[in-house]
């Protein structure tokens, strides 16, 4: 899978920051990783790389949307934390809400919010799910047939986010332009949230891991494709669409 660089980054035979270097990767430049492996050098995450016919390591922090690692912890609301290339030396922390730990309604019906609560954290915005439901319960109750719909979870997300977040129909089946649009979206470090069918499920799109898309879901992740995604979304008249985040 393909990454651009957000940093001039030096590419080295080994994973490890005192090792040879082969050459120095210019800012904006596309590589290409080899496998789904962070090696750790203290706390420099590389990975093992292909660039200009040439093969080696560059540290992970500095390849837009990287999920670098994913860690379980003690928290019954949030179990799961990741750490994300931010494009900086400073790793994006998202932590991941387990939907039963919430109350009934968003146990049965809260996908949607739990979704929109890991997506405001790109914007450096935590708000807990149950927070979102109050909101989304007394201001867009008219998007609430059960759960949430994408389209009024749109709506919520853009209460907090002034600028960035866009709503977008899925057209068709095959969807050759939604995938275009959504790996776009991802390899510049943007979330997406997109609705699955049978059952209808709302999943978001954190980052990729190598040559694998992941999604963040009920205190977990799950490794997938963006195509697969389109494959099951959901093009129910009500239940349709994808949500981007802009970084």
């Amino acid at each position: 899978m393909k990454y651009k660089t957000t940093a001039n980054l030096i590419l080295r035979k080994s994973a490890a920051k005192k090792s040879l270097k082969i050459l120095t990767i210019g800012k904006g430049k596309i590589v290409k990783t080899l496998n789904n492996t962070i090696r750790w050098d203290g706390n420099l995450p590389y990975v093992k790389v292909k660039y200009n016919k040439k093969t080696g390591y560059v540290c992970a922090k500095y390849l837009k949307g990287y999920v670098i690692k994913s860690e379980k912890t003690t928290s019954k609301a949030y179990p799961l934390n990741l750490h994300i290339s931010n494009g900086t030396s400073e790793m994006l922390d998202i932590k991941v809400p387990q939907q039963d730990a919430f109350g009934e309604w968003l146990d049965k019906h809260g996908c949607s919010i739990v979704a929109a609560c890991i997506g405001l954290q790109l914007k450096g915005i935590f708000k807990s799910p149950s927070e979102l439901y109050k909101v989304a319960a007394k201001d867009y109750k008219r998007f609430m047939p059960n759960k949430l719909t994408l389209y009024g979870t749109s709506r919520l997300l853009m209460r907090y986010i002034k600028n960035g977040v866009s709503y977008h129909e899925l057209k068709s089946n095959t969807g050759a332009e939604d995938i275009k649009r959504i790996d776009a979206a991802v390899r510049n470090g943007n979330f997406v949230l997109i609705e699955q069918k049978n059952p209808i499920h709302t999943n978001i799109i954190v980052g990729r891991s190598g040559g694998r898309t992941v999604i963040a879901t009920n205190g977990t992740i799950k490794y997938t494709t963006v195509t697969k995604l389109i494959k099951i979304a959901s093009h129910n008249a009500t239940h349709n669409g994808y949500i981007i985040i802009k970084k």
